[in-house]
């Protein structure tokens, strides 16, 4: 049986680079026979966290968010969770955020159902300077470590300045093997 694959998308853009580089990475892991869910936070409508602190308070994930409370089972089920975004201000894009920001409520009540789970880290920018990419990645290192969760690959592919960039690039193709390799 193969691994409960939760892709979390940033783009505002569909068909974006980003985009291309997740559904790759799909590709390769359904034909593995995993069980991929695809959450495209930028058409989802999750708002941004309050900071309120109702948190499964209705039994919703956030009382202020169905869509947030939709997805929330998703990220439970998870083996693995990939978070798949462009490279925004040197770091995640807002769409993506405000679902990270989100995962507060479930670790806040229901810590035991996502901690110890395997993440991966995709990335694509215009920028071709190494650098550039050092607040995603330190964001992405804090987080999984307070998730308690285990680093299982990246994906970074700069110096893409246009829509389709990527096809230039083997990016694709490593997606696509690295997805076919879980298991």
């Amino acid at each position: 049986m193969g691994k409960n694959i939760l892709v979390i998308t940033g783009s505002p853009r569909k068909g974006a680079n980003s985009d291309m580089l997740a559904d790759a990475f799909i590709k390769g892991a359904v034909s593995a026979g995993n069980n991929v869910t695809k959450f495209e936070a930028a058409g989802s409508g999750v708002k941004g966290c309050i900071a309120c602190g109702r948190c499964y308070s209705n039994g919703m994930a956030c009382p202020n968010d169905g869509a947030f409370s939709e997805f929330a089972p998703y990220l439970e089920k998870a083996d693995i969770v990939v978070l798949d975004t462009p490279l925004y201000w040197f770091t995640f894009s807002s769409q993506i955020k405000a679902v990270i920001d989100k995962f507060h409520a479930l670790m806040y009540k229901r810590k035991e159902l996502i901690k110890n789970k395997n993440s991966m880290l995709f990335c694509v920018a215009e920028t071709d300077e190494d650098i550039d990419f050092g607040g995603l990645t330190r964001t992405y290192e804090l987080a999984i470590a307070y998730l308690e969760w285990n680093d299982i690959g990246r994906i970074i592919v700069p110096d893409l300045h246009g829509p389709q960039d990527i096809l230039k690039k083997d990016a694709l193709k490593d997606a696509e093997k690295i997805g076919a390799a879980v298991r």
